[in-house]
């Protein structure tokens, strides 16, 4: 279908039966045929997306849709930002891909430009580590978290989501059925739960939620019967 993003401007426009159109229809079988069932989201979302501009997305059959649920790297920006766009079809000219040892101009630039909005005396003299995907990043701050403080108890919130690559990270991750079959332990590992007043499992003044929070901490770390170091 060829169709001009600017088209995309006004939404919704529904042309066919909803969820999951003809098309739609046709390459989700697809994916279920050649693709493994690890897949969450196509139970829930059944459309399959052809194009997207700012908060709006086009499925394959010409439906449009206000974007309530976009992908991380288009959150803060929207689908296909100009400045972004321009900046990848800059580079595309210059370099797709290189061995990540290598330094680039861009790839200086970036730590530059990152170091210099940190705060306090990490500003401009912390040190910057590429990794693949979030939960390599989280994998490794625990980690370095766990070489320095001589400790192994993780301490999470209970709903929390690091990731499900790794050790550390998948056990870190609230939702059993990631962990499931990862083969982790969860000796070392405690959850609390999040010092949201709505959703916290005891009633208690709104005040009193996040100490309540920070005494469950204290008692986690410092009780020895609960995995905690004893100090």
């Amino acid at each position: 279908m060829v169709e001009s993003i600017s088209m995309m401007e006004a939404p919704p426009r529904i042309v066919t039966e909803v969820p999951g159109g003809p098309r739609s229809r046709e390459m989700l079988e697809k994916q279920d045929k050649y693709e493994t069932a690890s897949r969450t989201y196509t139970r829930f979302f059944r459309m399959a997306v052809d194009r997207a501009s700012g908060s709006t997305v086009m499925d394959v059959d010409g439906n449009i849709f206000i974007d309530w649920f976009a992908g991380i790297c288009v959150l803060n920006l929207g689908h296909n930002h100009p400045v972004v766009r321009a900046a990848i079809e800059r580079q595309l000219d210059r370099l797709v891909h290189i061995n990540e040892v290598p330094p680039t101009e861009a790839r200086v630039r970036f730590m530059e430009t990152l170091l210099s909005t940190l705060p306090g005396s990490l500003r401009n003299r912390a040190k910057v580590m590429f990794t693949v995907t979030g939960a390599d990043a989280c994998e490794a701050a625990v980690s370095l978290a766990r070489h320095v403080s001589k400790g192994r108890t993780i301490v999470a919130f209970g709903g929390a989501y690091h990731g499900v690559a790794g050790g550390h990270i998948v056990g870190a991750t609230a939702n059993w059925h990631y962990r499931e079959y990862a083969g982790l332990s969860a000796q070392d590992i405690y959850h609390l739960p999040y010092p949201y007043t709505y959703r916290f499992p005891v009633r208690m003044a709104e005040e009193d939620v996040s100490k309540a929070v920070v005494d469950m901490l204290r008692y986690l770390i410092r009780d020895r019967t609960q995995g905690g170091q004893g100090r």
